[in-house]
């Protein structure tokens, strides 16, 4: 967990000195984003600290929207681990900062069949909430801090995840 967030701190101190320098017009809006997010998770029903990132593809309905759809992937690992595959939109309330929600399924390993907290199939339906706030903008790549939360209500999951977030645009 420790590595996960000093990596995140590192790529945004690399990355400051070149995001500030830029000038507006190279700022690349494109109509696509491809981007990973990755941090610490904490486990609020099994009360534990883990790690997990997701992988997201949004398009833009036009040049000047302020909404995407798309879809996205996220692992988490901690004492057990599971999988979601998801489709849902963002918006981007203020300039950017952006509101997403992604409806899914999840996929847990067999060893959380074996968890207390555990009940149900092996496949269940799940939220996926995020914040993301692009704070450093060079060029087409877009980088900054993200704040998620992830519930599977049949499983009695739910974890938040704070982190790192860099997307490419294009």
């Amino acid at each position: 967990m420790k590595q996960i967030i000093v990596t995140c701190v590192l790529l945004v101190s690399l990355l400051a000195p070149h995001a500030l320098l830029a000038d507006d017009h190279e700022e690349h809006h494109g109509l696509n984003e491809v981007g990973v997010s990755g941090g610490a998770i904490y486990d609020f029903d099994h009360n534990r600290w883990g790690g997990g990132m997701h992988l997201h593809y949004f398009r833009k309905l036009g040049e000047r929207s302020r909404w995407s759809f798309g879809g996205g992937l996220e692992q988490v690992w901690d004492d057990g681990h599971h999988f979601t595959i998801g489709l849902g939109a963002k918006f981007e309330a203020i300039e950017r900062l952006e509101l997403g929600v992604m409806p899914g399924v999840t996929f847990f390993s067999h060893e959380d069949a074996h968890d207390d907290h555990y009940h149900g199939s092996d496949a269940q339906f799940s939220l996926h909430f995020e914040l993301v706030y692009d704070l450093l903008h060079w060029r087409w790549l877009h980088v900054g801090p993200t704040l998620d939360y992830s519930w599977v209500p049949a499983a009695g999951d739910s974890h938040v995840m704070l982190g790192g977030h860099a997307a490419v645009c294009f």
